[in-house]
């Protein structure tokens, strides 16, 4: 007799998937022995084409933990790393070299805050752009074709003629439009945002935003968004993480982490949103040590 059971269907494999990720740094002035822990335990999972934005003050571990991602942080003994970061079925941290560099750009890309000081000022724009196609994709064809291509695709007016421009001929917008530019270069499947709107105007951070959005639907990429700001995530990010002291104390979905906050740390940084109409005697409190407990919200 046939089951009248319907098949759940499974869920398939994260691209990203983040194990008790931990990053201690050897302090300097402590004799040699002192160590600081800036992430502490982080766990989390981005399927392919979804958006999660990890949230969090100054000094919360939110920056480290992306970069732990491509191995960007510095090497033993400065820095140590333990934990798991498994990417498409790759455990990142026991990568060579070589397959690092093959990792990085190609299936991993970053945009980095403050655009105008991650560029080189001694390099035009278009040679910085051709420098990842020449290293990642040799065969691309027609270079310049191409990096005019990439600038038209993230909204850069007069394309063809902005090649030559260097990083201080530029806006803020447009310098983190380029950032955006080199890093969909070789089309990656993850792109790591790390404050992508800082010192931009409010219209700029949400034509920034806009196009973030965009880009994740047409090339079905993963975006792992960092941002102190609640205020960008929200109908952006499908789920966000909320960090504070090195530690995610509350995860889920969008919708219901900001319509109900239940940790100490997401109402603080909720209340920060600024608002056309501030409530009278309405105080932000500090955010203590001895709040930092983890909420689950799945």
């Amino acid at each position: 007799m046939p089951s009248s059971h319907t098949p759940v269907p499974e869920r398939p494999e994260p691209l990203l998937s983040v194990r008790d990720l931990r990053v201690r740094f050897r302090a300097k002035g402590c004799g040699g022995g002192g160590v600081v822990e800036a992430v502490r335990g982080v766990s989390f999972s981005l399927q392919t084409g979804k958006i999660l934005a990890v949230v969090g003050g100054s000094g919360s571990g939110k920056s480290v933990t992306a970069l732990a991602l491509g191995r960007l942080l510095p090497p033993v003994p400065e820095c140590f790393v333990s934990g798991s970061i498994c990417y498409d079925g790759r455990d990142v941290t026991g990568l060579s070299s070589g397959e690092l560099r093959r990792l990085r750009g190609r299936e991993i890309a970053y945009i980095f805050q403050e655009p105008c000081a991650a560029l080189n000022p001694a390099y035009s724009i278009g040679f910085q752009i051709g420098e990842s196609l020449r290293i990642h994709s040799p065969g691309a064809g027609n270079l310049k074709e191409r990096i005019t291509q990439l600038l038209e695709e993230v909204g850069i007016q007069n394309a063809a003629n902005r090649l030559g421009a260097y990083p201080h001929e530029l806006s803020g917008g447009q310098a983190q439009r380029v950032m955006i530019a080199m890093a969909l270069c070789c089309s990656p499947r993850l792109l790591v945002a790390d404050e992508p709107t800082t010192a931009l105007d409010a219209t700029v951070q949400r034509q920034i935003l806009d196009l973030l959005a965009r880009l994740r639907m047409q090339h079905k990429m993963a975006i792992l968004l960092i941002t102190h700001n609640f205020g960008v995530v929200s109908g952006l990010a499908d789920e966000v993480a909320v960090m504070a002291d090195g530690r995610i104390v509350e995860h889920g979905p969008v919708a219901r982490v900001l319509g109900q906050p239940e940790h100490a740390t997401t109402r603080t940084l909720l209340a920060a949103i600024p608002r056309m109409r501030a409530r009278p005697g309405l105080r932000q409190e500090a955010i203590s040590s001895s709040q930092v407990q983890p909420v689950s919200r799945r």
